[in-house]
């Protein structure tokens, strides 16, 4: 009788024991699953990334600007073809007064050039629109290295009402990667002919 005890025990212990390599089982099998799919979530968010197709410009648009549009054109000429960090460095000895922004008219005469005037207030605000066109190159992944100022357009915003005083202008700036292959042009007497 002691047997036939022990025999139901050890049957009642084997399936309890199997019963519990088979959770453990199915636990690790789900686990497994739940990993697996995690490394092909971030397989597809990996492969997302590197379909993405790089942009080839970055632009800012600056509307309704207190600044003067004759400063701000000239302060466009000047940057125009400099890559970000010579342009900020331009402006921010020009809020220096350590240089001048040339311009074309009656003016005084400047140091190292004809005619120019220190506009400060322009010179403030483009130095800030620069920053923001440096951080939409870096989040279009350009390299900063090789980019420049391609296009910087200011115009005129609408009519000042009676309660709002002042100049305003709307600005656009745009900067491309200058691919240095193509800019080695040859001169006319290297060309074999």
């Amino acid at each position: 009788m002691n047997e036939e005890k022990h025999k139901h025990a050890d049957e009642k212990v084997e399936k309890i024991v199997s019963n519990a390599s088979q959770e453990k089982a199915e636990e690790e099998v789900k686990e497994e699953k739940k990993e697996t799919q995690a490394e092909e979530k971030i397989e597809k968010v990996e492969t997302k990334k590197q379909e993405k197709t790089k942009k080839d410009k970055a632009v800012v648009n600056a509307k309704n600007l207190n600044a003067s549009l004759k400063h701000t054109v000239a302060i466009c000429k000047m940057i125009k073809k400099k890559s970000m960090e010579e342009a900020i460095s331009m402006l921010e000895e020009v809020k220096i007064t350590k240089r001048a922004v040339p311009m074309t008219g009656e003016l005084p005469h400047r140091k190292g050039m004809m005619s120019g005037r220190y506009p400060l207030k322009a010179s403030k605000m483009m130095i800030k629109i620069l920053k923001s066109l440096t951080a939409n190159c870096i989040a279009n992944g350009l390299d900063l290295d090789k980019t420049i100022i391609t296009e910087a357009i200011p115009n005129t915003a609408g009519k000042a009402t009676s309660s709002k005083k002042g100049k305003k202008i709307h600005l656009t700036l745009i900067a491309r990667e200058k691919s240095w292959e193509n800019q080695e042009k040859k001169k006319w007497w290297e060309i074999n002919l």
